[in-house]
């Protein structure tokens, strides 16, 4: 909070002195405690009392971290940039993201507890994610399709840049439905429009039955609604997570990849790495079963040429020959000499 004050005057000893009014001028506020969040979830939900939460034309900040057990209250869209200075957020048993949707951004915030959601965002529509590092460990037993990401489920035109997962994922459907098809991935879910991925990282075992699952998503975009091409990358980035896909007689889909799950498209995967297990628990096939167990991807469309460029995994590791990216040994990752091939920013 903030005041403003008349000009400084000279007081003498023994007289009386006469002051106008002082005016009051409340100050933007922090979000500092699970209360504030909420307060600032409800402003921008229902639209009144916004600007007391906005400095400038769009900057929010948050000072200081909180825990909480459950859900805070979700922002339904979120289009301002909200700075969070490196502070943790932890949530126990949380069942709701932040946010439903940003079309804004997100900087400096890390997460940590457990949660049956992700951890920021359903849904990046043309927004930016920076800085956002999360822990939440994710165990979800579902009997619909999923689509999942540990930041955000679905990103559309938008991008994640210095974001991390080293949290655990696992999601296992309960067989009441036949072919039901997770679509997981360390960063984020689905993928569709334009966008990017830029020195991103996945460092958390991620298992999942019946579906697509990839270390930094599940696959490169398909394309823009209307038909067009879209551009799009996954630049610098790693994964050291396990990957794991299982397959069984109800669920018949297991794509896993270590960086994605599926290559639909020809969007450049650049100076990416892996150094970890891809691997498949597949020892009841349905006869229409789909299993592809790749390194870098899963699956490749037939009609589609993938374009990766200056890329390495660790062929010591329980990983398949990949035809695109080139194998050394955990030497070589120790010793310097695949951060050297990488060249900036490793």
């Amino acid at each position: 909070m903030r005041c403003t004050w008349t000009p400084a005057a000279k007081l003498e000893a023994g007289h009386l002195y006469c002051f106008d009014n002082v005016d009051f001028v409340p100050g933007v506020r922090y979000i500092e405690s699970a209360d504030d969040w909420n307060e600032f979830a409800l402003a921008l939900n229902s639209g009144e009392g916004v600007g007391v939460w906005v400095e400038g034309d769009s900057l929010v900040r948050m000072t200081a971290g909180f825990a909480v057990k459950g859900d805070l209250e979700q922002v339904a869209e979120f289009p301002y940039a909200l700075e969070c200075n490196g502070v943790t957020v932890s949530r126990t048993d949380a069942t709701k993201a932040l946010f439903g949707k940003v079309s804004g951004s997100v900087r400096n915030l890390n997460l940590a507890g457990t949660s049956g959601a992700p951890a920021v965002a359903d849904t990046l529509s043309s927004g930016r994610l920076l800085n956002c590092n999360t822990s939440v460990e994710v165990l979800l037993q579902t009997d619909t399709t999923v689509v999942f990401g540990a930041l955000v489920s679905e990103a559309t035109d938008g991008a994640l840049v210095n974001c991390t997962n080293s949290a655990v994922i696992k999601i296992e459907q309960d067989g009441s439905q036949a072919n039901l098809v997770c679509t997981v991935g360390g960063l984020a879910g689905h993928v569709t429009g334009a966008g990017e991925f830029v020195s991103c990282r996945n460092t958390g075992n991620i298992t999942v039955t019946g579906g697509y699952v990839g270390g930094i998503t599940t696959g490169t975009v398909s394309g823009n609604p209307d038909g067009t091409a879209a551009e799009f990358c996954i630049k610098n980035c790693s994964n050291t997570g396990n990957i794991m896909g299982i397959c069984d007689l109800e669920h018949g889909v297991a794509y896993t990849g270590a960086i994605t799950a599926r290559i639909t498209s020809s969007a450049p995967i650049v100076n990416c790495w892996y150094s970890c297990d891809v691997v498949r628990d597949a020892t009841a096939i349905p006869a229409q079963g789909k299993i592809l167990t790749g390194g870098l991807y899963g699956f490749k469309s037939n009609d589609v040429t993938a374009v990766v460029t200056n890329c390495y995994y660790n062929n010591n590791k329980q990983v398949a020959t990949s035809s695109v990216a080139t194998g050394y040994t955990s030497i070589h990752f120790r010793n310097g000499h695949v951060a050297a091939l990488l060249g900036e920013p490793w």
